[in-house]
């Protein structure tokens, strides 16, 4: 097929592959049925995606049944079936059957508070625990810097920092959110929810179910992990503990200490979660696509996912999300697109037109569209 006649009717992998709410009692017939609706309105393919109200438990032996019919049913009519690897998003703690295995696999966050004796000190470190306590350093008055002190020589009055757990919630199904920068978490993500996928439908990977979607992984803000102390020295070569008031008051030499912090945080999730999810698609002759948390803008990157590019890199479909009715955010777009151009990435995936509202027309999502598609997106992953 030409390039002309291409564009007036393209392939099933150039066209829109929806985000599918599977929210319900699933059932065969009916997800077979609208599967070919979709491909009666021009659709080239889906995203199995768990949402809120789903009936059929997530990633039982009844969600692999249906998720084998509807992709049998993709593959009769020359759609892509894409999965989705999370219960409702972000990923990483797959429904709570990586977060029920212990507080070692939960997210961890720095706190810093203002103490007057070791004892207030040693309760800050009661729901996680107590990285050190500081006291002032002063020069004219002015705070120049803190040093860190034993506890039991600590009088007050200071400061004390500690991780503590997230709390649990129940978007979480009863748990935190999953610590995505220690390694065996992703170990167990891969095992509890790419494995089994492999095992249902590995003969349609790279064919029908050319990809599987990752939503929004992140670390929470200010990241705390066990082992990141001896982490932080082996790359930084100082204590990242001896430092740590530095991250929330400004005084000494916190801009060194914070960019040092953060560099090492997002080398860290590289490390811990990106590069194993993508060496694991490598391998089964999947892509990994989808996109992280907060790409908007270069401060919010770094607060919850560090430097997006970086990321970009370990996804064989890089992708981002876009918000609303806008023309805003052309930095994540070209940042994404950028990466894809320099590692010779054929798709560049955008989840477009969340919150755009149910009455949104066909001009909009045709001028939001042509945007992106302009700078560098030739995957529509249209928001449900």
């Amino acid at each position: 097929m030409g390039l002309r006649e291409g564009f007036k009717n393209p392939g099933p992998e150039y066209r829109g592959a929806p985000f599918w709410s599977w929210n319900d009692d699933l059932r065969d017939e009916e997800l077979c049925r609208q599967v070919r609706e979709m491909k009666g309105r021009g659709q080239g393919g889906f995203f199995m995606h768990s949402r809120v109200g789903l009936i059929t438990p997530y990633m039982s032996k009844e969600w692999m049944d249906r998720i084998k019919a509807t992709v049998r049913e993709a593959a009769r009519l020359g759609m892509c079936a894409y999965l989705y690897d999370e219960d409702r998003w972000p990923s990483g703690f797959a429904g709570n059957m990586v977060t029920r295995r212990g507080p070692d696999y939960w997210a961890k966050y720095l706190v810093c508070e203002e103490v007057k004796s070791a004892e207030q000190a040693k309760a800050l470190g009661k729901k996680g625990g107590l990285l050190g306590v500081y006291v002032e350093e002063k020069r004219d008055g002015q705070v120049v810097g803190y040093r860190q002190v034993p506890l039991e020589e600590f009088g007050g009055p200071g400061v004390a920092v500690a991780w503590q757990y997230q709390e649990k919630s129940d978007w979480y199904n009863g748990y935190p959110y999953a610590d995505l920068l220690t390694p065996k978490v992703t170990e167990a993500f891969l095992e509890t929810t790419y494995e089994p996928y492999r095992q249902a439908v590995a003969r349609y990977f790279g064919k029908t179910v050319p990809g599987i979607f990752t939503d929004e992984p992140n670390y929470i803000h200010m990241p705390w992990t066990i082992g990141l102390e001896e982490f932080f020295k082996s790359r930084c070569g100082y204590s990242l503990v001896a430092h740590l008031p530095l991250l929330f008051h400004n005084a000494g030499d916190y801009r060194r200490v914070r960019y040092h912090y953060y560099e090492t945080i997002t080398q860290r999730f590289l490390d811990a979660w990106s590069k194993p999810l993508y060496d694991w698609c490598e391998q089964a002759g999947i892509a990994l696509t989808g996109h992280y948390l907060m790409e908007d803008t270069l401060q919010s990157q770094c607060q919850v996912a560090g430097a997006a590019m970086r990321h970009y890199e370990y996804t064989q479909y890089p992708g981002v999300d876009h918000l609303s009715r806008n023309l805003n955010d052309m930095l994540t777009l070209k940042q994404c697109s950028s990466v894809a151009h320099q590692l010779g990435r054929k798709r560049v995936l955008s989840e477009m037109y969340g919150c755009c509202g149910w009455n949104m027309s066909f001009e909009d999502q045709r001028w939001i569209g042509d945007w992106h598609y302009v700078l560098g997106v030739n995957l529509t992953c249209q928001h449900l």
